[in-house]
């Protein structure tokens, strides 16, 4: 390989290892890309619940607000809205969560790619 008129000679061995470790990264983002799915859907499915559950657990208040004049459609707003704060905090607690743990891997990535030694 030739860099800027200099050229230098990789190993073979740490070659097979860079390629071998390139294929295990692809096919691991694809399972963890996968995992993420599942984990997406049954997220979604522990929110409907929550909303659900709450909804049964305040059927007085809710016919309170009913008698007091309060629409359907305000109701609803008032749940979707608890929903929606919850589904934010989750996410924003996920995305602090998958920061951190990209800074980990990078760096692990990053020393480990260090062990690369170019001959001159």
């Amino acid at each position: 390989m030739e860099i800027d008129g200099s050229e230098y000679v990789l190993d073979s061995d740490i070659l097979g290892i860079v390629a071998s470790s390139s294929f295990s990264m692809k096919l691991l983002a694809n399972y963890i890309f996968i995992i993420a799915l599942f984990f997406s859907l049954f997220a979604v499915l522990q929110l409907f619940n929550y909303i659900n559950t709450n909804v049964m657990d305040n059927k007085k208040e809710i016919g309170i607000l009913r008698s007091l004049g309060t629409s359907k459609f305000d109701i609803c707003k008032i749940y979707l809205l608890q929903g929606c704060i919850v589904a934010l905090v989750s996410y924003l607690i996920a995305i602090g969560l998958c920061y951190l743990y990209s800074i980990l891997e990078n760096s692990m990535l990053f020393s480990s790619m260090q062990q690369i030694r170019f001959q001159n």
